[in-house]
């Protein structure tokens, strides 16, 4: 107890011993059998003893720092590392199960050592620092922002904008919640990740052998999904793109830079959206709450099951779990678990056996170095220039939006992995209305990102990330097949089975039955994989010019009148013609379709064209 307090009382604290009310006997009777010694032992004076014997029992008792609010700035990281503690199933070969961890973590003695680095995480708390603050009147403002060593899965860094704070009625800006990491490690369900989520996409894509140059619709258009042998269907218009931007026919590469969300469900169409929650699965990420991200089903209150915007990061994921993703393709497709915990020594100062980190080959070096080519147009030139530094150091990178209300901003050289998280910590809001240290919300990742990584790049130098092998860059071509005379419906299911995108322009005029094709660009033939494919019906107004080359002027001006055109006279040739013209050639030429009533031009050949 504190000064003032009962010692070694009964169960009702009563007749305490050692108190304040018996002059603390027990301590005084003590002190005094030791001060005589001294004096036996010639270690004090008579005179120091007598002095020091009349002095009364003043208690110094002072309250021993613990937990981590007493970590300060770190506190976030203690609170990570104590819930590793506690509850990882990774330590319990070493501590046991995490129900009979609490005595020893403790009153064991032990001596943790953690992965933090001080120049990392300075870093971080001092960007913190300079581009948030603890809160803002009228949202739950929260940023987090994690480092990590790629190559080990060390967590360097871990830095919150909030105070710690456990207490249930902790005021706001104080919280006891791990923003940057999932309930396990005491954080709480994560954040919708937005677009950088859209990474699993890229690398199904890439697994499924197509080219980060392939040519794919990306315009706002109907769509169909499928999972397995479930198809559903989305209209990529309806969920928009960022700033209501339009769509448009482009490449992977393009896609990636600019973010576009019509782009990425175009090429999730041409994929298996389960496919693309499985990868993600497989290379370690989960909801916050621990429940797999690959669901088949949804339970039974209509959660978890798969949708087609899951390619656009509506799931919510610890932002840790993120940054381990770029982790892993900056690490030629390795991912190693991130830790916070270097080794824990016993009471006698013995090392305690720990499970060793584990490092999985999720992707093909070959699948990483494509993404990493495709991400690194994110960072250099697109949605995510605003973060790189700028300093020599190859970057990739993603960004990630989700609603108004949630920000993220992924990025990693080959030697040092950042994620930043900044939003609303607690419900929705729209956080385009809010400002701090003068930057619009939504921007804050940029310039605390910036900050990270060049400190990233000056304590871990990273390098130039492996080159794509050509068959990702390349065009592919395939046979594309003619759909005249089909159609609108057929013609369409043609050119999708055959992996080609559709566009229907307007009719055009065809002496076919309208909805039937008339008119097709490309036509028939090689083309680039993936290519638009525009498909004209028939307005059913139109007739194909007939062949009249080789006949008189007047049998051509009959055979067209029957086939419903006016003949027009056109240019004499002086030749060997029939006296009154032997037609030439046709504007338009035969068998080109125009409406009836038309005219089409005679050219024609004579003997005296001045007769």
């Amino acid at each position: 107890d504190l000064p003032g307090g009962t010692y070694d009382c009964d169960k009702d604290g009563n007749n305490c011993k050692n108190s304040q009310a018996d002059g603390y006997h027990d301590t005084l009777v003590r002190r005094n059998y030791v001060l005589s010694r001294m004096e036996v032992l010639g270690k004090i004076t008579k005179e120091q003893y007598e002095a020091d014997k009349a002095q009364p029992i003043t208690p110094a008792i002072k309250t021993p720092t613990s937990g981590c609010s007493a970590a300060g700035d770190n506190a976030y990281f203690c609170k990570y590392v104590q819930s590793t503690l506690e509850g990882d199933a990774s330590l319990d070969s070493a501590l046991g199960p995490a129900k009979d961890r609490a005595d020893k973590l403790f009153r064991g003695g032990l001596n943790v050592y953690t992965t933090l680095s001080p120049q990392m995480q300075g870093a971080a708390v001092q960007a913190m620092h300079d581009y948030t603050t603890p809160t803002i009147d009228g949202m739950d403002f929260g940023a987090a922002a994690v480092n990590l060593d790629p190559k080990t899965g060390k967590i360097l860094a871990l830095a919150q904008n909030t105070t710690f704070n456990e207490a249930q009625d902790a005021p706001a800006g104080q919280t006891g919640i791990v923003y940057a990491a999932d309930q396990a490690h005491g954080g709480g369900i994560g954040f919708s990740v937005g677009s950088t989520y859209k990474v699993f996409t890229l690398l199904d894509w890439l697994e499924k052998g197509h080219s980060l140059k392939e040519s794919v619709n990306g315009n706002l258009q109907r769509l169909t999904f499928k999972c397995g042998t479930s198809t559903m269907t989305a209209d990529s218009g309806e969920i928009g793109n960022f700033q209501n931007a339009r769509g448009y026919v482009g490449t992977p590469m393009d896609f990636t830079a600019a973010s576009l969300n019509s782009g990425f469900l175009a090429m999730a169409a041409k994929l298996d959206v389960c496919d693309i929650n499985d990868l993600a699965s497989r290379m370690g990420v989960h909801y916050g709450n621990g429940h797999a991200v690959n669901d088949r089903q949804p339970d039974a209150n209509g959660q978890y099951g798969p949708a087609p915007f899951d390619v656009l990061g509506s799931k919510n994921i610890a932002p840790l779990d993120m940054a381990a993703v770029y982790a892993a393709i900056a690490n030629n497709g390795t991912r190693c678990d991130p830790h916070a915990i270097e080794k824990i020594t016993g009471p006698d100062g013995a090392d305690i056996p720990l499970t060793p980190t584990t490092c999985t080959q999720v992707l093909k070096p070959e699948i990483a170095a494509g993404a990493a080519y495709a991400l690194q147009g994110v960072m250099k030139g697109g949605t995510g220039s605003q973060a790189n530094p700028y300093d020599g150091t190859p970057l990739i990178g993603k960004t990630g939006s989700h609603n108004n209300s949630q920000t993220m901003l992924m990025a990693s050289s080959t030697t040092s992995t950042t994620g930043v998280w900044v939003g609303q910590a607690n419900g929705d809001v729209n956080i385009n209305d809010f400002y701090t240290q003068d930057i619009n919300v939504p921007n804050i990742r940029y310039p605390l990102s910036k900050a990270i990584l060049s400190a990233a790049d000056e304590f871990a130098p990273g390098g130039a990330f492996p080159d794509p092998i050509q068959s990702q860059l390349k065009q592919s071509y395939t046979n594309l097949p003619s759909v005249i005379g089909m159609t609108v419906d057929q013609a369409t299911q043609t050119l999708d089975n055959a992996g080609f995108s559709v566009s229907v322009g307007p009719a055009v005029q065809s002496n076919l039955p309208t909805d039937q094709i008339a008119q097709q660009d490309p036509g028939p033939g090689q083309v680039v994989t993936g290519s638009t494919i525009t498909i004209s019906p028939s307005n059913g107004q139109g007739a194909t010019v007939p062949n009249v080359v080789g006949k008189t002027m007047g049998d051509a001006a009959t055979a067209l009148q029957q086939a419903g055109f006016n003949a027009v006279k056109g240019t004499c040739t002086p030749g060997n013609g029939d006296d009154t013209g032997t037609v030439s050639a046709t504007s338009p030429a035969a068998g080109t379709p125009a409406a009836k009533g038309s005219s089409v031009t005679l050219n024609y050949v004579k003997k005296n064209c001045q007769g």
